[in-house]
């Protein structure tokens, strides 16, 4: 997942979290500043912020995987 914070870049909401959605791969507000952004990601619901990029089996899926390397993901939506 990419984070960023708009340095102004992404409209007049200076300051404002945005990342990059794996759906459309737009940047989109997350509606909060960094510290609320802080708070959430520590103590938020980061399952329910996922859900629509996880399978069924990922947990068992990616276990093997090194936290010494780095991934690439290429997320397919089919027209429904």
């Amino acid at each position: 997942m990419f984070i960023a914070i708009n340095g102004s870049e992404f409209g007049k909401d200076r300051a404002g979290v945005y990342y990059l959605a794996p759906h459309s791969f737009e940047w989109e507000s997350m509606g909060t500043h960094y510290s609320d952004f802080l708070r959430w990601a520590f103590s938020g619901n980061l399952s329910l912020f996922c859900q629509k990029v996880r399978w069924d089996n990922w947990r068992n899926e990616i276990s093997s995987l090194s936290g010494q390397s780095v991934y690439s993901f290429l997320i397919h939506h089919s027209a429904e």
